[in-house]
Protein backbone atom coordinates (compact mmCIF):
# COMPACT_ATOMS: atom_id res chain seq x y z
CA UNK A 1 0.00 0.00 0.00
CA UNK A 2 0.95 3.51 -0.74
CA UNK A 3 0.46 5.87 1.76
CA UNK A 4 -1.30 9.48 1.80
CA UNK A 5 1.17 11.05 4.07
CA UNK A 6 -1.17 13.78 5.15
CA UNK A 7 -4.00 11.19 5.93
CA UNK A 8 -1.99 8.09 6.77
CA UNK A 9 -4.84 6.30 4.79
CA UNK A 10 -3.61 3.77 1.64
CA UNK A 11 -3.93 6.25 -1.41
CA UNK A 12 -2.96 3.28 -3.91
CA UNK A 13 -1.55 -0.15 -4.15
CA UNK A 14 2.10 -1.15 -6.15
CA UNK A 15 3.31 -4.22 -7.27
CA UNK A 16 7.09 -5.14 -7.07
CA UNK A 17 7.67 -8.40 -9.33
CA UNK A 18 10.59 -9.78 -9.81
CA UNK A 19 11.73 -10.42 -13.22
CA UNK A 20 14.71 -12.06 -15.01
CA UNK A 21 17.61 -9.73 -14.23
CA UNK A 22 15.11 -7.01 -12.87
CA UNK A 23 13.92 -7.03 -16.54
CA UNK A 24 9.97 -8.07 -17.86
CA UNK A 25 8.63 -7.77 -21.25
CA UNK A 26 5.60 -5.52 -21.77
CA UNK A 27 4.05 -8.81 -22.96
CA UNK A 28 4.21 -10.74 -20.20
CA UNK A 29 3.76 -7.68 -18.02
CA UNK A 30 -0.07 -7.38 -19.78
CA UNK A 31 -0.51 -10.77 -19.50
CA UNK A 32 0.27 -11.15 -15.63
CA UNK A 33 -2.09 -8.10 -15.18
CA UNK A 34 -5.03 -9.93 -17.04
CA UNK A 35 -4.64 -12.65 -14.83
CA UNK A 36 -4.79 -10.37 -11.97
CA UNK A 37 -7.66 -8.40 -13.28
CA UNK A 38 -9.66 -11.68 -13.42
CA UNK A 39 -8.42 -13.30 -9.91
CA UNK A 40 -8.91 -9.93 -7.72
CA UNK A 41 -11.28 -7.73 -6.49
CA UNK A 42 -11.08 -4.15 -8.22
CA UNK A 43 -10.09 -2.86 -4.73
CA UNK A 44 -7.24 -5.15 -5.07
CA UNK A 45 -5.78 -4.43 -8.21
CA UNK A 46 -2.72 -2.85 -8.37
CA UNK A 47 -2.10 0.68 -9.67
CA UNK A 48 1.73 1.04 -9.91
CA UNK A 49 3.54 -2.13 -11.34
CA UNK A 50 7.65 -1.79 -10.52
CA UNK A 51 10.18 -4.49 -12.25
CA UNK A 52 12.86 -5.48 -10.00
CA UNK A 53 15.86 -7.68 -9.74
CA UNK A 54 15.06 -9.33 -6.82
CA UNK A 55 13.13 -8.15 -3.39
CA UNK A 56 15.33 -6.30 -1.15
CA UNK A 57 15.78 -8.54 2.54
CA UNK A 58 16.29 -7.59 5.76
CA UNK A 59 19.96 -9.05 7.39
CA UNK A 60 19.78 -11.72 9.38
CA UNK A 61 18.00 -15.36 9.22
CA UNK A 62 15.00 -14.11 9.34
CA UNK A 63 15.12 -12.80 5.16
CA UNK A 64 11.72 -11.07 5.76
CA UNK A 65 10.65 -8.78 3.18
CA UNK A 66 12.22 -5.05 3.40
CA UNK A 67 9.40 -2.80 3.06
CA UNK A 68 11.80 0.61 3.75
CA UNK A 69 14.54 -0.60 1.17
CA UNK A 70 11.51 -0.92 -1.77
CA UNK A 71 11.91 1.53 -4.46
CA UNK A 72 9.72 4.52 -4.38
CA UNK A 73 6.55 4.96 -6.22
CA UNK A 74 6.85 6.86 -9.46
CA UNK A 75 4.01 9.63 -9.04
CA UNK A 76 4.72 11.95 -11.78
CA UNK A 77 2.68 11.59 -14.76
CA UNK A 78 2.93 13.09 -17.70
CA UNK A 79 0.09 14.82 -18.93
CA UNK A 80 -1.29 14.27 -22.13
CA UNK A 81 -0.51 16.05 -25.07
CA UNK A 82 -2.85 17.94 -27.72
CA UNK A 83 -4.03 15.41 -30.36
CA UNK A 84 -3.34 12.58 -28.24
CA UNK A 85 -5.53 9.56 -27.96
CA UNK A 86 -7.63 11.87 -25.80
CA UNK A 87 -8.80 13.81 -28.57
CA UNK A 88 -9.08 10.08 -30.70
CA UNK A 89 -11.29 8.30 -27.92
CA UNK A 90 -13.42 10.80 -26.82
CA UNK A 91 -16.81 12.18 -28.13
CA UNK A 92 -17.00 15.46 -27.25
CA UNK A 93 -15.35 18.40 -25.15
CA UNK A 94 -16.30 17.15 -22.07
CA UNK A 95 -15.14 13.88 -22.72
CA UNK A 96 -11.82 14.69 -23.66
CA UNK A 97 -11.83 17.04 -20.36
CA UNK A 98 -12.57 13.77 -17.92
CA UNK A 99 -10.61 11.95 -19.57
CA UNK A 100 -7.37 14.22 -19.00
CA UNK A 101 -8.19 13.92 -15.71
CA UNK A 102 -8.64 10.67 -14.95
CA UNK A 103 -5.30 10.10 -16.34
CA UNK A 104 -3.63 13.10 -14.30
CA UNK A 105 -5.33 11.73 -11.03
CA UNK A 106 -5.11 7.81 -12.13
CA UNK A 107 -1.34 7.67 -13.09
CA UNK A 108 -2.70 6.17 -16.34
CA UNK A 109 -1.33 7.36 -20.05
CA UNK A 110 -4.44 8.24 -21.65
CA UNK A 111 -4.24 4.84 -24.18
CA UNK A 112 -4.74 2.77 -21.06
CA UNK A 113 -8.08 4.32 -20.34
CA UNK A 114 -11.42 3.66 -22.65
CA UNK A 115 -13.86 6.01 -22.69
CA UNK A 116 -16.27 2.83 -20.72
CA UNK A 117 -14.03 2.30 -18.10
CA UNK A 118 -15.01 2.53 -14.64
CA UNK A 119 -13.63 4.67 -12.61
CA UNK A 120 -13.26 2.24 -9.46
CA UNK A 121 -12.45 -0.56 -11.66
CA UNK A 122 -9.14 0.81 -13.09
CA UNK A 123 -7.86 2.15 -9.91
CA UNK A 124 -9.86 4.63 -8.43
CA UNK A 125 -11.31 4.83 -4.72
CA UNK A 126 -12.52 7.38 -2.58
CA UNK A 127 -9.50 9.60 -1.99
CA UNK A 128 -9.15 9.84 -5.82
CA UNK A 129 -12.35 10.72 -6.19
CA UNK A 130 -11.99 13.39 -4.56
CA UNK A 131 -8.26 14.49 -5.58
CA UNK A 132 -10.59 14.15 -9.48
CA UNK A 133 -12.82 16.47 -8.23
CA UNK A 134 -10.76 18.91 -7.34
CA UNK A 135 -8.60 18.52 -10.56
CA UNK A 136 -11.94 19.53 -12.52
CA UNK A 137 -12.33 22.60 -10.60
CA UNK A 138 -8.63 23.32 -10.12
CA UNK A 139 -8.21 23.51 -13.94
CA UNK A 140 -11.64 23.71 -15.60
CA UNK A 141 -13.52 25.32 -12.66
CA UNK A 142 -16.17 22.50 -13.33
CA UNK A 143 -18.21 22.11 -10.00
CA UNK A 144 -18.54 18.47 -8.90
CA UNK A 145 -18.66 16.34 -6.16
CA UNK A 146 -17.72 12.99 -5.06
CA UNK A 147 -21.08 11.66 -5.29
CA UNK A 148 -21.02 12.77 -8.79
CA UNK A 149 -18.26 10.63 -9.72
CA UNK A 150 -19.89 7.63 -7.92
CA UNK A 151 -23.08 8.09 -9.27
CA UNK A 152 -21.27 8.54 -12.98
CA UNK A 153 -18.20 6.42 -12.78
CA UNK A 154 -17.07 6.08 -16.45
CA UNK A 155 -15.96 9.14 -18.48
CA UNK A 156 -18.94 8.98 -20.75
CA UNK A 157 -21.02 9.28 -18.20
CA UNK A 158 -19.83 12.11 -15.76
CA UNK A 159 -19.18 14.11 -18.75
CA UNK A 160 -22.93 13.41 -19.70
CA UNK A 161 -23.73 14.64 -16.13
CA UNK A 162 -21.51 17.69 -16.09
CA UNK A 163 -22.23 18.97 -19.43
CA UNK A 164 -26.34 18.81 -19.01
CA UNK A 165 -27.84 22.11 -17.65
CA UNK A 166 -31.16 20.74 -18.15
CA UNK A 167 -32.53 17.68 -19.51
CA UNK A 168 -32.95 17.21 -22.83
CA UNK A 169 -36.51 16.92 -24.68
CA UNK A 170 -35.09 13.44 -25.95
CA UNK A 171 -34.10 12.25 -22.18
CA UNK A 172 -37.05 13.28 -20.76
CA UNK A 173 -40.40 14.01 -22.37
CA UNK A 174 -40.68 10.56 -24.47
CA UNK A 175 -40.57 8.38 -21.21
CA UNK A 176 -42.49 11.19 -20.09
CA UNK A 177 -45.41 11.55 -23.29
CA UNK A 178 -45.56 7.87 -22.84
CA UNK A 179 -46.69 7.80 -19.71
CA UNK A 180 -49.24 10.07 -19.66
CA UNK A 181 -50.25 8.63 -22.48
CA UNK A 182 -50.37 4.55 -20.91
CA UNK A 183 -52.53 6.76 -17.94
CA UNK A 184 -55.16 8.55 -20.26
CA UNK A 185 -56.29 6.12 -22.68
CA UNK A 186 -55.49 2.87 -20.41
CA UNK A 187 -53.15 0.95 -22.46
CA UNK A 188 -52.59 -2.38 -21.31
CA UNK A 189 -51.85 -4.25 -24.14
CA UNK A 190 -48.10 -5.69 -23.54
CA UNK A 191 -45.56 -6.64 -26.54
CA UNK A 192 -43.08 -9.45 -25.99
CA UNK A 193 -40.46 -7.98 -28.57
CA UNK A 194 -37.86 -10.28 -28.08
CA UNK A 195 -36.67 -13.31 -26.06
CA UNK A 196 -33.58 -16.15 -25.56
CA UNK A 197 -33.20 -19.35 -23.47
CA UNK A 198 -31.11 -22.17 -22.59
CA UNK A 199 -32.82 -25.07 -22.66
CA UNK A 200 -31.92 -29.33 -22.41
CA UNK A 201 -30.44 -30.14 -25.84
CA UNK A 202 -30.47 -26.51 -27.43
CA UNK A 203 -28.13 -23.54 -26.70
CA UNK A 204 -31.13 -20.86 -27.93
CA UNK A 205 -35.28 -20.41 -28.61
CA UNK A 206 -34.44 -21.47 -32.25
CA UNK A 207 -32.94 -24.73 -31.76
CA UNK A 208 -35.58 -25.42 -28.95
CA UNK A 209 -38.24 -24.55 -31.42
CA UNK A 210 -37.23 -27.64 -33.76
CA UNK A 211 -36.86 -29.89 -31.02
CA UNK A 212 -40.46 -29.34 -30.49
CA UNK A 213 -41.63 -29.64 -34.03
CA UNK A 214 -40.43 -32.91 -33.89
CA UNK A 215 -41.16 -34.16 -30.72
CA UNK A 216 -37.74 -34.75 -29.89
CA UNK A 217 -37.12 -35.62 -26.16
CA UNK A 218 -33.70 -34.03 -24.70
CA UNK A 219 -33.28 -36.25 -21.35
CA UNK A 220 -29.94 -37.14 -21.31
CA UNK A 221 -28.82 -40.84 -19.97
CA UNK A 222 -25.46 -40.94 -17.91
CA UNK A 223 -23.01 -43.81 -18.29
CA UNK A 224 -21.64 -45.28 -15.22
CA UNK A 225 -18.34 -43.15 -15.95
CA UNK A 226 -20.07 -39.92 -15.68
CA UNK A 227 -22.10 -40.70 -12.96
CA UNK A 228 -17.99 -41.72 -11.19
CA UNK A 229 -16.80 -38.02 -12.49
CA UNK A 230 -19.57 -36.31 -11.06
CA UNK A 231 -18.88 -38.07 -7.43
CA UNK A 232 -22.03 -40.49 -7.71
CA UNK A 233 -21.21 -43.37 -5.38
CA UNK A 234 -21.63 -47.07 -6.14
CA UNK A 235 -24.52 -47.86 -3.76
CA UNK A 236 -26.32 -44.56 -5.59
CA UNK A 237 -25.78 -45.83 -8.96
CA UNK A 238 -26.10 -49.28 -8.72
CA UNK A 239 -29.64 -49.27 -6.40
CA UNK A 240 -32.24 -50.98 -8.66
CA UNK A 241 -34.65 -47.60 -8.54
CA UNK A 242 -31.99 -45.54 -9.31
CA UNK A 243 -33.05 -43.40 -12.44
CA UNK A 244 -29.73 -42.15 -14.32
CA UNK A 245 -31.28 -39.88 -16.62
CA UNK A 246 -31.44 -35.82 -16.03
CA UNK A 247 -32.50 -32.67 -18.16
CA UNK A 248 -29.75 -30.72 -18.57
CA UNK A 249 -28.87 -27.67 -20.48
CA UNK A 250 -25.03 -27.91 -22.04
CA UNK A 251 -22.29 -25.51 -21.30
CA UNK A 252 -23.29 -23.70 -17.92
CA UNK A 253 -19.64 -24.39 -16.68
CA UNK A 254 -18.34 -21.85 -18.78
CA UNK A 255 -19.04 -18.15 -17.94
CA UNK A 256 -16.81 -14.99 -19.80
CA UNK A 257 -16.20 -13.11 -16.56
CA UNK A 258 -13.88 -10.82 -18.37
CA UNK A 259 -16.44 -9.60 -20.52
CA UNK A 260 -18.63 -8.78 -17.43
CA UNK A 261 -16.06 -6.85 -15.50
CA UNK A 262 -15.86 -9.69 -12.98
CA UNK A 263 -13.37 -11.32 -10.99
CA UNK A 264 -11.83 -14.84 -11.78
CA UNK A 265 -12.74 -15.81 -7.47
CA UNK A 266 -15.87 -13.97 -7.56
CA UNK A 267 -17.20 -15.37 -10.84
CA UNK A 268 -16.50 -19.02 -9.33
CA UNK A 269 -18.13 -18.47 -6.27
CA UNK A 270 -20.97 -16.95 -7.88
CA UNK A 271 -24.41 -19.30 -8.50
CA UNK A 272 -24.37 -20.17 -12.24
CA UNK A 273 -27.82 -19.55 -12.41
CA UNK A 274 -27.11 -15.72 -11.83
CA UNK A 275 -24.00 -16.28 -14.54
CA UNK A 276 -26.14 -17.92 -17.26
CA UNK A 277 -29.17 -15.61 -16.61
CA UNK A 278 -26.90 -12.13 -17.29
CA UNK A 279 -25.75 -14.12 -20.63
CA UNK A 280 -30.02 -15.08 -21.56
CA UNK A 281 -30.93 -11.44 -20.46
CA UNK A 282 -27.76 -9.98 -22.76
CA UNK A 283 -29.29 -11.91 -25.63
CA UNK A 284 -32.84 -11.32 -25.08
CA UNK A 285 -32.18 -7.63 -25.57
CA UNK A 286 -30.52 -8.09 -28.37
CA UNK A 287 -33.05 -10.34 -29.93
CA UNK A 288 -35.39 -7.30 -28.90
CA UNK A 289 -32.89 -4.92 -31.43
CA UNK A 290 -31.00 -3.10 -28.33
CA UNK A 291 -27.54 -3.15 -27.73
CA UNK A 292 -27.56 -3.88 -24.01
CA UNK A 293 -25.86 -1.47 -22.00
CA UNK A 294 -25.41 1.29 -25.47
CA UNK A 295 -28.23 1.24 -26.55
CA UNK A 296 -31.22 0.27 -24.23
CA UNK A 297 -33.65 2.62 -22.45
CA UNK A 298 -32.53 2.99 -18.85
CA UNK A 299 -36.02 2.90 -17.69
CA UNK A 300 -35.89 -0.65 -18.37
CA UNK A 301 -37.25 -3.13 -15.39
CA UNK A 302 -35.68 -6.45 -14.58
CA UNK A 303 -38.12 -9.64 -12.79
CA UNK A 304 -36.25 -12.79 -12.38
CA UNK A 305 -36.03 -15.29 -10.63
CA UNK A 306 -33.75 -18.31 -9.58
CA UNK A 307 -33.95 -21.87 -7.99
CA UNK A 308 -32.06 -23.29 -4.50
CA UNK A 309 -28.45 -22.58 -5.07
CA UNK A 310 -27.33 -26.43 -5.03
CA UNK A 311 -23.97 -25.10 -6.88
CA UNK A 312 -22.80 -23.55 -3.04
CA UNK A 313 -23.97 -26.77 -1.34
CA UNK A 314 -22.75 -29.23 -3.69
CA UNK A 315 -20.05 -27.89 -5.56
CA UNK A 316 -18.35 -25.42 -3.19
CA UNK A 317 -19.32 -27.29 0.04
CA UNK A 318 -20.95 -24.19 1.40
CA UNK A 319 -17.60 -22.07 0.62
CA UNK A 320 -17.12 -18.91 2.70
CA UNK A 321 -20.62 -19.54 4.62
CA UNK A 322 -18.36 -21.83 6.71
CA UNK A 323 -15.41 -19.65 6.84
CA UNK A 324 -16.67 -16.48 8.82
CA UNK A 325 -13.28 -15.33 9.57
CA UNK A 326 -13.31 -14.23 6.02
CA UNK A 327 -15.94 -11.46 5.88
CA UNK A 328 -14.81 -10.04 2.51
CA UNK A 329 -15.10 -13.26 1.15
CA UNK A 330 -18.30 -14.45 2.61
CA UNK A 331 -20.06 -11.04 1.40
CA UNK A 332 -19.05 -12.12 -2.12
CA UNK A 333 -20.77 -15.48 -1.25
CA UNK A 334 -23.95 -14.11 -0.07
CA UNK A 335 -24.07 -11.28 -2.83
CA UNK A 336 -23.05 -14.15 -5.76
CA UNK A 337 -25.84 -17.07 -4.50
CA UNK A 338 -28.52 -15.60 -2.56
CA UNK A 339 -32.21 -15.38 -4.84
CA UNK A 340 -32.46 -11.81 -4.20
CA UNK A 341 -29.73 -10.66 -6.10
CA UNK A 342 -30.68 -11.89 -8.95
CA UNK A 343 -32.64 -8.70 -10.80
CA UNK A 344 -29.91 -6.26 -9.20
CA UNK A 345 -27.34 -8.14 -10.88
CA UNK A 346 -28.50 -7.63 -14.52
CA UNK A 347 -29.99 -4.19 -13.86
CA UNK A 348 -26.29 -3.83 -12.54
CA UNK A 349 -24.45 -5.51 -15.70
CA UNK A 350 -26.79 -3.85 -18.39
CA UNK A 351 -26.97 -0.20 -16.29
CA UNK A 352 -30.66 -0.66 -15.99
CA UNK A 353 -32.66 1.74 -14.08
CA UNK A 354 -35.99 0.57 -13.45
CA UNK A 355 -37.30 -2.00 -10.73
CA UNK A 356 -35.10 -4.73 -10.31
CA UNK A 357 -37.17 -7.20 -8.34
CA UNK A 358 -36.58 -10.63 -7.77
CA UNK A 359 -39.72 -13.38 -7.99
CA UNK A 360 -40.14 -16.40 -6.14
CA UNK A 361 -43.37 -18.22 -6.09
CA UNK A 362 -41.77 -21.75 -6.76
CA UNK A 363 -42.67 -23.58 -10.38
CA UNK A 364 -44.87 -20.34 -10.70
CA UNK A 365 -41.82 -18.05 -10.51
CA UNK A 366 -41.57 -17.42 -14.08
CA UNK A 367 -44.99 -16.82 -15.08
CA UNK A 368 -45.48 -14.24 -12.31
CA UNK A 369 -42.16 -12.70 -13.33
CA UNK A 370 -43.84 -12.07 -16.36
CA UNK A 371 -46.74 -11.35 -14.94
CA UNK A 372 -45.36 -8.35 -12.10
CA UNK A 373 -43.19 -6.99 -15.28
CA UNK A 374 -46.34 -6.36 -16.90
CA UNK A 375 -47.99 -5.12 -14.52
CA UNK A 376 -45.05 -2.70 -13.69
CA UNK A 377 -45.09 -1.08 -17.49
CA UNK A 378 -48.58 -0.45 -16.87
CA UNK A 379 -48.09 0.78 -13.95
CA UNK A 380 -45.70 3.64 -15.76
CA UNK A 381 -42.72 2.11 -13.58
CA UNK A 382 -40.82 1.21 -16.19
CA UNK A 383 -40.69 1.49 -20.30
CA UNK A 384 -40.26 -1.68 -20.86
CA UNK A 385 -39.22 -5.20 -18.99
CA UNK A 386 -37.10 -7.79 -19.36
CA UNK A 387 -38.99 -10.89 -17.23
CA UNK A 388 -37.59 -14.55 -16.87
CA UNK A 389 -36.48 -17.26 -14.58
CA UNK A 390 -32.98 -19.11 -14.08
CA UNK A 391 -33.26 -22.91 -13.36
CA UNK A 392 -30.10 -24.99 -12.82
CA UNK A 393 -29.76 -28.29 -10.99
CA UNK A 394 -26.80 -29.42 -8.96
CA UNK A 395 -25.88 -31.93 -8.95
CA UNK A 396 -28.09 -33.14 -11.90
CA UNK A 397 -26.96 -36.48 -12.42
CA UNK A 398 -30.40 -38.57 -12.29
CA UNK A 399 -32.97 -39.27 -8.93
CA UNK A 400 -33.95 -42.09 -6.89
CA UNK A 401 -37.65 -43.34 -7.70
CA UNK A 402 -40.27 -44.11 -5.15
CA UNK A 403 -43.64 -45.17 -5.25
CA UNK A 404 -46.22 -42.40 -4.73
CA UNK A 405 -43.91 -39.59 -4.68
CA UNK A 406 -43.79 -37.23 -8.28
CA UNK A 407 -40.87 -38.51 -9.92
CA UNK A 408 -40.73 -40.62 -13.15
CA UNK A 409 -40.03 -44.29 -13.42
CA UNK A 410 -38.12 -44.32 -16.59
CA UNK A 411 -37.24 -41.05 -17.01
CA UNK A 412 -39.56 -39.70 -19.26
CA UNK A 413 -42.26 -37.22 -18.97
CA UNK A 414 -45.81 -37.75 -20.81
CA UNK A 415 -48.28 -35.19 -20.17
CA UNK A 416 -51.69 -36.26 -20.20
CA UNK A 417 -50.65 -39.43 -21.52
CA UNK A 418 -52.49 -42.56 -20.49
CA UNK A 419 -48.95 -43.89 -19.84
CA UNK A 420 -47.78 -40.74 -17.22
CA UNK A 421 -45.95 -41.80 -14.33
CA UNK A 422 -43.95 -39.23 -12.75
CA UNK A 423 -42.11 -36.22 -13.84
CA UNK A 424 -38.26 -35.28 -14.18
CA UNK A 425 -36.79 -31.82 -12.52
CA UNK A 426 -34.76 -30.60 -14.93
CA UNK A 427 -32.86 -27.60 -16.20
CA UNK A 428 -33.76 -24.38 -18.67
CA UNK A 429 -33.17 -20.50 -18.16
CA UNK A 430 -35.73 -18.20 -20.32
CA UNK A 431 -36.05 -14.50 -20.54
CA UNK A 432 -38.29 -12.44 -22.66
CA UNK A 433 -38.60 -8.54 -23.13
CA UNK A 434 -41.55 -6.53 -22.47
CA UNK A 435 -43.36 -3.08 -24.00
CA UNK A 436 -46.29 -1.71 -24.38
CA UNK A 437 -47.70 -2.41 -27.82
CA UNK A 438 -48.42 0.87 -28.91
CA UNK A 439 -45.17 1.99 -28.02
CA UNK A 440 -43.49 -1.31 -29.77
CA UNK A 441 -45.49 -0.24 -32.92
CA UNK A 442 -44.34 3.32 -32.54
CA UNK A 443 -40.53 2.77 -31.98
CA UNK A 444 -40.85 -0.36 -35.36
CA UNK A 445 -39.73 -3.24 -32.86
CA UNK A 446 -40.46 -6.86 -33.77
CA UNK A 447 -43.81 -7.96 -32.19
CA UNK A 448 -43.40 -11.67 -31.32
CA UNK A 449 -46.52 -12.34 -29.17
CA UNK A 450 -49.25 -10.46 -27.12
CA UNK A 451 -50.10 -10.68 -23.51
CA UNK A 452 -53.62 -9.70 -23.56
CA UNK A 453 -54.15 -10.13 -19.71
CA UNK A 454 -52.90 -11.50 -16.44
CA UNK A 455 -53.75 -12.85 -13.08
CA UNK A 456 -52.46 -14.09 -10.05
CA UNK A 457 -54.25 -16.01 -7.30
CA UNK A 458 -53.50 -18.24 -4.56
CA UNK A 459 -55.33 -21.50 -3.42
CA UNK A 460 -55.93 -20.69 0.28
CA UNK A 461 -55.75 -23.66 2.56
CA UNK A 462 -58.97 -25.68 0.98
CA UNK A 463 -56.76 -28.87 -0.57
CA UNK A 464 -55.25 -31.70 0.01
CA UNK A 465 -52.12 -30.43 1.43
CA UNK A 466 -49.65 -27.31 1.27
CA UNK A 467 -47.97 -28.95 -2.11
CA UNK A 468 -51.30 -30.05 -3.39
CA UNK A 469 -52.94 -28.46 -6.43
CA UNK A 470 -56.72 -27.17 -6.47
CA UNK A 471 -59.01 -27.17 -9.25
CA UNK A 472 -61.04 -23.91 -7.69
CA UNK A 473 -57.72 -21.93 -7.41
CA UNK A 474 -56.67 -22.29 -10.97
CA UNK A 475 -60.38 -22.07 -12.60
CA UNK A 476 -60.34 -18.24 -10.55
CA UNK A 477 -56.92 -17.68 -11.72
CA UNK A 478 -57.97 -18.68 -15.69
CA UNK A 479 -61.33 -16.89 -15.97
CA UNK A 480 -59.80 -13.62 -14.33
CA UNK A 481 -57.08 -13.89 -17.13
CA UNK A 482 -59.40 -14.44 -19.60
CA UNK A 483 -61.42 -11.70 -18.56
CA UNK A 484 -58.31 -9.68 -18.10
CA UNK A 485 -57.59 -10.09 -21.75
CA UNK A 486 -60.92 -9.47 -23.08
CA UNK A 487 -61.32 -13.53 -24.63
CA UNK A 488 -63.86 -16.07 -23.62
CA UNK A 489 -63.52 -20.04 -24.11
CA UNK A 490 -64.30 -19.74 -28.16
CA UNK A 491 -60.93 -17.52 -28.88
CA UNK A 492 -58.83 -20.00 -27.32
CA UNK A 493 -57.30 -22.61 -29.14
CA UNK A 494 -54.22 -24.32 -27.56
CA UNK A 495 -53.42 -23.81 -23.95
CA UNK A 496 -49.68 -24.53 -22.71
CA UNK A 497 -50.36 -26.20 -19.33
CA UNK A 498 -48.12 -27.10 -16.42
CA UNK A 499 -49.09 -30.76 -16.95
CA UNK A 500 -45.97 -32.39 -14.74
CA UNK A 501 -47.35 -35.94 -16.06
CA UNK A 502 -48.78 -37.24 -12.49
CA UNK A 503 -52.07 -38.51 -12.36
CA UNK A 504 -53.55 -36.22 -9.74
CA UNK A 505 -51.76 -33.17 -10.75
CA UNK A 506 -52.90 -33.29 -14.58
CA UNK A 507 -56.62 -34.66 -13.56
CA UNK A 508 -56.63 -31.55 -11.38
CA UNK A 509 -55.44 -29.27 -13.45
CA UNK A 510 -57.50 -30.39 -16.55
CA UNK A 511 -60.56 -30.08 -14.40
CA UNK A 512 -59.66 -26.46 -13.49
CA UNK A 513 -59.44 -25.78 -17.42
CA UNK A 514 -62.74 -27.30 -18.02
CA UNK A 515 -64.74 -25.72 -15.02
CA UNK A 516 -62.85 -22.47 -16.47
CA UNK A 517 -63.75 -22.41 -20.09
CA UNK A 518 -67.31 -24.05 -19.08
CA UNK A 519 -67.96 -20.46 -17.15
CA UNK A 520 -67.15 -18.18 -20.27
CA UNK A 521 -68.94 -20.66 -22.79
CA UNK A 522 -72.27 -19.42 -23.85
CA UNK A 523 -75.47 -21.59 -24.72
CA UNK A 524 -74.20 -21.24 -28.54
CA UNK A 525 -70.71 -21.93 -27.74
CA UNK A 526 -71.66 -25.01 -25.34
CA UNK A 527 -73.99 -26.13 -28.24
CA UNK A 528 -71.01 -26.07 -31.03
CA UNK A 529 -69.17 -28.37 -28.57
CA UNK A 530 -66.00 -25.82 -29.36
CA UNK A 531 -62.65 -27.91 -28.61
CA UNK A 532 -59.27 -26.36 -27.46
CA UNK A 533 -55.91 -28.28 -27.69
CA UNK A 534 -53.63 -28.73 -24.23
CA UNK A 535 -49.95 -29.80 -24.11
CA UNK A 536 -47.23 -29.09 -22.46
CA UNK A 537 -43.16 -28.87 -23.17
CA UNK A 538 -42.36 -31.11 -20.05
CA UNK A 539 -42.75 -33.69 -22.83
CA UNK A 540 -39.37 -32.57 -24.38
CA UNK A 541 -37.47 -31.03 -21.24
CA UNK A 542 -38.91 -32.05 -18.19
CA UNK A 543 -39.94 -29.61 -15.44
CA UNK A 544 -38.27 -26.68 -15.10
CA UNK A 545 -38.56 -26.02 -11.81
CA UNK A 546 -38.65 -21.76 -11.36
CA UNK A 547 -38.47 -21.60 -14.87
CA UNK A 548 -41.29 -23.81 -15.84
CA UNK A 549 -43.56 -20.67 -17.02
CA UNK A 550 -41.11 -19.01 -19.17
CA UNK A 551 -40.54 -22.42 -21.35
Amino acid sequence: PQMDTSTNVAKSLAAYIVGKDGIMSETHLQELKDDLQRALPSFAFPQHWIVLEKLPTKGGESRKLDRQALPPVETTVKAPSAGSKVAAQAGSRMEEVVLECWSAVLGLGSDAISTSDNFFEVGGHSLLAAKLVGELGKKYGINASVLDIYDHPTIVTLAQHLARDEPSADDADQPTSRKKRRQQEGSSAIAIVGLAGRFPGANNVEEFWEHLKTGHDAIRRFTVEELVSCGVPPEVYNHPDYVAAGQVCDDIDKFDSAFWGIGKLEAEIMDPQHRVFMEVAWHAMEAAGYAPRTGTPTACGVFAASGIDGYLIHHLNGGALKTPLEPGLLFMTEVGSEKDYIATRVSFALNLHGPAIAVNTACSSGLVAVAQAAQSIVAGACDMAIAGASSLTFPNTGYLWEENLVYSRDGHVKPFDQGAAGTVFGDSVGAVVLKVLDDAVEDGDNIVALLGGSSVTNDGGVKAGYTAPAASGQRAAIVAAQQAAGVAARDVSYVECHATATNIGDGIELRGLTDAFASTLDKADAASRHFCAIGSVKGNIGHANCAAGLT
